[in-house]
């Protein structure tokens, strides 16, 4: 599970940065996969 750990950070960093665009593009990626 270090995927899911490595884009829990990811997520957290992107939710620091005030960018939800693109967490909206991982996680529509991710679930795409």
């Amino acid at each position: 599970m270090s995927c899911y750990y490595i884009l829990y950070i990811l997520c957290i960093a992107l939710f620091y940065f005030s960018n939800y665009y693109f967490l909206f593009v991982i996680f529509y990626l991710f679930s795409y996969f």
